[in-house]
């Protein structure tokens, strides 16, 4: 995928203004906004729709068949981001909360494999996990893609039968994944925490990506992402954290490295944590010391 485009130019003869994604609904697109909204890149004429979803975050899209100007950043942006494979048509499939967790737990059933043995033979190392292996060109079997399905205006996602989440080690990422949802698996080897955006350094065997959260993430999940101080603490105290990660697969603006983007706190996990047990462990830990200091103050 390109730029989260997180506003857009509602436009008739008789007013001109900016909307932008958190003062959207559903309801309001249908009786208000529908077919008055084009992209706000000025003077890009692409007519934009606004997508309800819970396969990944509501977002504003150009309408299909409709077209960025030659100079508009998100034209660019588009450009950039299919320098993997070629992909068509995708069927948008809803995955839902229970099966993520499924996945992630596969994860590090994998991440945390040892060698078995019966008392007196000799350890065996583990076999590797599956990787799949796809022709140039065509869709990873049961890979769920995050595109409209439809030119229908305000299409709200999901309805469809769950996809299977394929997992890859982050060495094993190729240009075949671009726009793939997938389960990645590696080690976190440095977190970058701002105000409003995020971004974790997942590597395996010397090669890595980004797991990228961008202001999508922190507009559909504003209580969340006030956890992710605990997330750094966590991080900072188990530093090489092993961390399976559902997202969708994109390569960075430069095309040097892969990007994971997950659009939901329960998509990720590390040493089979999610970010509300590592907060809320945090928090208790917290308390339990400053109720420690407090009774070592009254004695």
């Amino acid at each position: 995928m390109g730029a989260s485009i997180l506003s857009a130019t509602y436009r008739t003869e008789e007013v001109e203004k900016e909307i932008y994604l958190e003062d959207m609904t559903h309801e309001l697109y249908e009786t208000v906004y529908k077919h008055n909204l084009f992209c706000p890149f000025s003077p890009c004429p692409a007519r934009m729709v606004f997508v309800a979803g819970n396969v990944r975050p509501s977002h504003f899209r150009k309408l299909q068949g409709e077209k960025h100007d030659s100079n508009c950043l998100f034209d660019l942006e588009e450009k950039l981001s299919t320098k993997g494979r070629s992909v068509g048509k995708g069927v948008l499939t809803s995955i839902s909360q229970k099966h993520v967790k499924s996945v992630l737990k596969s994860a590090h059933d994998i991440l945390d494999e040892k060698p078995k043995r019966t008392p007196g033979t000799k350890s065996k190392p583990p076999k590797p996990p599956v990787i799949y292996e796809v022709d140039p060109g065509k869709e990873p079997p049961g890979v769920a893609t995050l595109r409209g399905p439809s030119e229908e205006e305000g299409i709200v996602e999901g309805n469809g039968r769950e996809p299977n989440v394929y997992k890859r080690f982050v060495d094993n990422l190729t240009d075949q994944d671009v726009k793939a949802t997938l389960c990645v698996m590696g080690e976190i080897t440095h977190i970058d925490l701002q105000m409003e955006h995020a971004n974790f350094t997942i590597s395996r065997n010397g090669v890595s990506a980004k797991i990228v959260f961008e202001e999508a993430f922190v507009v559909n999940n504003p209580n969340d992402f006030t956890r992710f101080w605990y997330l750094k603490r966590y991080l900072d105290d188990n530093p090489r954290a092993k961390c399976g990660c559902v997202g969708e697969i994109r390569k960075s603006k430069d095309g040097t490295y892969f990007e994971i983007v997950p659009f939901n706190y329960y998509e990720f996990s590390f040493e089979r944590k999610n970010i509300n047990d590592i907060a809320i462990a945090y928090i208790r830990n917290d308390i339990e010391r400053k109720s420690t200091r407090n009774r070592n103050n009254d004695e």
